[in-house]
């Protein structure tokens, strides 16, 4: 069963989240390109074949109610992309679109992805590794106004690469689960988390690089 245009307003509505018609368009398209895609490749848990509430609030309302909370950026980078949210409906949350840059080190997700970006026209790449070796290049030092992340393992590590790669200013946009401790690793600023979708129990948490 595909996923209609009525009930993608629905359940943005519910949140208080509006949405034109062009991005609906599009994220109706990238749900489209990621339910076929599931059926051979693991990219979701949810369940988007059978689609349900919990799919389309946790892979679109929700990282796109968090894009209207953030400041417009012309590049970000995001942690995992592994089936493309939150980081592909919170780009097409703004406007203009920033330049996205998808890091995931499974390679035939790394496929889809790329497909996945020109199934909804944004521009970017998808690069193939960790995070943390990406980090570490020269030309990835401040190379970035925001990072994304959400389901990938929080380790020390990951937050001084997220520094490393962020400009003066930047910020890190962190999806996940009420309770969880935000990092004391020095070098991000944390403000207090924010809720997003009440149902799904999830927060955003914005740490800014100093």
């Amino acid at each position: 069963m595909n996923l209609s245009p009525e009930r993608l307003h629905a359940r943005a509505a519910m949140v208080g989240l509006e949405l034109d018609g062009r991005v609906v368009e599009r994220m109706l398209g990238y749900f489209e390109l990621l339910r076929r895609w599931n059926r051979h490749l693991n990219l979701t848990g949810l369940q988007v074949e059978d689609v349900s509430d919990e799919s389309i609030d946790r892979l679109l309302v929700e990282p796109t109610l968090a894009s209207r909370s953030a400041r417009a950026v012309e590049s970000v980078i995001d942690v995992g992309s592994g089936g493309g949210s939150p980081a592909i409906p919170f780009a097409l949350g703004w406007t203009p679109n920033p330049m996205l840059t998808l890091v995931e080190s499974r390679s035939r997700k790394c496929t889809f992805l790329r497909e996945a970006l020109r199934e909804v026209g944004l521009s970017g790449r998808v690069v193939s590794g960790r995070f943390e070796d990406l980090a570490k290049r020269p030309e990835e030092a401040g190379r970035y106004e925001a990072l994304t992340i959400r389901a990938v393992r929080t380790e020390p590590g990951l937050w001084e690469s997220a520094h490393r790669v962020l400009t003066a200013g930047g910020r890190v946009y962190w999806f996940h689960g009420e309770g969880q401790d935000l990092p004391a690793e020095k070098g991000l600023i944390w403000a207090s988390p924010t809720p997003l979708v009440p149902t799904l129990g999830s927060v955003l948490s914005v740490g800014t690089r100093h």
